[in-house]
């Protein structure tokens, strides 16, 4: 599979897909795809496309109705009392879809309270500790919590991590943007991110934060840009789920002896008008009695992946 796309404009381009030829066009700006014979590709071959790079990549509606369940049968508490804390990148993309608009985030999770915006660039849980207590004092009288810390990445519908084609954009962006900065420069430059240097200054401590996290393993970005994001975008996933391990302090007083719940993966955002993808890789509880925490991630795992 190619690693980029050239588009021309009002120029078909074939490229190779899944299921053999498929012709991307593009006219004022809007991208097309259709098979060979004449007709749009369905999400499925997307899914083989994601599951190629993500192999227990769920649909993000699926993953949101799952959720949704799961939580209920585990604790009892019904979406309308639980209080969501989203983390994921500011990325237009990754708001709550509606029909026409940019977003991807699924509908299905609308039935939690709230979302709480917990993300920044990547993400990362910028809103720290303190941010997490005001969100845990939201929390209703008679309900629990509910975090997802799930970074983003693109895969186009060819199957190139860390790009997809935007509504209204012929050319491929970078998604995520942040994170093929970060790696930009940590491969560029052998001294450590400095947060009095360019381009890190002038208020830029998320970047800073991102290419700090990552700092350590630049030696082992060696590969394609692709293959770099996707190992990049993991790094700073599985640090925004230690600090929310890490702080659980956070939670404890207004949890008042309930559990809440965390998970933790990759959200894949797609080329305009599919269906974004969630690849989970932790999913757990909280016990604020005990202080101690449950991994219920095979078990959430098995049952996510059974829905298709």
């Amino acid at each position: 599979m190619p690693t980029y796309i050239e588009l021309q404009n009002n120029g078909p381009i074939p490229t190779s897909s899944p299921v053999g030829t498929v012709i991307l066009s593009v006219n004022q700006g809007q991208l097309t795809l259709t098979n060979n014979n004449g007709l749009n590709p369905s999400q499925s071959l997307y899914t083989t496309t994601v599951r190629g790079l993500y192999p227990s990549a769920s649909l993000t509606e699926v993953w949101g109705e799952y959720t949704v369940n799961y939580i209920k049968q585990k604790s009892g508490y019904p979406s309308n009392d639980v209080l969501y804390a989203v983390g994921i990148c500011s990325d237009d993309v990754d708001a709550f879809t509606v029909n026409g608009n940019l977003g991807q985030f699924p509908t299905s999770m609308n039935s939690f309270l709230g979302p709480f915006m917990a993300g920044g660039l990547a993400g990362y849980p910028f809103v720290g500790s303190v941010g997490f207590g005001a969100y845990a004092s939201h929390i209703t009288d008679t309900g629990t919590l509910f975090i997802s810390c799930t970074p983003h990445i693109g895969v186009t519908f060819t199957g190139s991590a860390g790009y997809q084609f935007r509504k209204g954009q012929a050319a491929i962006s970078t998604n995520c943007g942040a994170v093929h900065g970060a790696v930009g420069l940590v491969t560029t430059d052998p001294a450590p991110p400095s947060q009095s240097n360019a381009p890190y200054d002038n208020e830029n401590y998320e970047l800073w934060k991102l290419a700090d996290i990552i700092y350590p393993y630049s030696a082992s970005f060696s590969g394609s840009v692709s293959e770099n994001v996707m190992a990049a975008t993991d790094i700073i996933r599985e640090a925004g789920l230690n600090y929310v391990y890490n702080n659980s302090s956070s939670f404890s007083s207004s949890l008042a002896g309930r559990t809440m719940y965390v998970m933790s993966g990759i959200f894949i955002n797609t080329d305009y008008q599919f269906q974004a993808y969630t690849d989970v890789t932790y999913f757990a509880s909280y016990n604020s009695t005990t202080d101690t925490w449950t991994d219920f991630t095979q078990d959430y795992k098995d049952g996510l992946f059974a829905q298709g």
